[in-house]
């Protein structure tokens, strides 16, 4: 495999830190540009920080001339403080990247969604995951891996306190999830980073990696 130039939006949190390290330690990868709204405390040869508003996202465009774009931007309602916010964070953002991916003719883009990603879902967090998952398909480039996880295993800056209640709950029984129900599973942030690497490279599943992840891949 030739030495790749990779974006990655979404660099500073929970699964977006793990693919950042994975990447800048593997030797494949030529460079890596990420777009943060505050700089980042990680430094490295290879590593360009780049401090953009992504309400403006189109006046990056120009860092979108690479052969990957990993996007793991997200956030809560919680958060964003209205689901108009939560909207723009999920969904027009995410749509907006794809539709740069696909000006510039990007190889493949990986973003990270929800399992249970239905547009026409009674949840709204569910309803605009299936939203952007529909739309990037619509407008983003030739190649497209969704990343569907479970509740996620990190340490993150913020709390969630519904996601800590429902993982204090299932973490005791992840063994016991298994056949149709592995994919609910709750799974660490290091795991999906792994998975987005694999998808990425191409590369089959380990047979000693007992994890499921739900994954779609489009090729138009």
């Amino acid at each position: 495999m030739s030495k790749k130039k990779v974006l990655i939006l979404g660099a500073s949190g929970l699964v977006g830190q793990q693919l950042l390290g994975r990447l800048l330690k593997d030797e494949t990868i030529e460079s890596v540009i990420s777009l943060v709204r505050n700089p980042m405390k990680v430094s490295h040869p290879k590593l360009y920080q780049v401090t953009t508003q992504f309400e403006k996202l189109a006046d990056q465009r120009g860092n979108f001339k690479v052969d990957v774009v990993f996007c793991c931007l997200g956030t809560t309602i919680k958060n964003a403080g209205t689901k108009s916010a939560f909207r723009r964070c999920d969904y027009y953002y995410v749509v907006e990247a794809a539709k740069l991916a696909k000006e510039y003719r990007v190889d493949h883009f990986l973003v990270i969604s929800a399992l249970g990603a239905n547009p026409d879902s009674t949840f709204f967090y569910k309803q605009i995951k299936g939203e952007m998952e529909r739309d990037i398909y619509l407008y983003g480039p030739a190649k497209i891996t969704i990343v569907r996880p479970s509740l996620l295993i990190g340490a993150r800056d913020e709390k969630r306190p519904f996601e800590e209640l429902c993982l204090k709950v299932l973490k005791p029984f992840r063994p016991f999830f298994y056949g149709p129900l592995k994919k609910y599973r709750p799974i660490s942030a290091s795991k999906i980073a792994e998975e987005m690497i694999r998808q990425f490279k191409g590369r089959k599943k380990e047979k000693n990696n007992d994890d499921h992840i739900e994954v779609i891949t489009m090729v138009k």
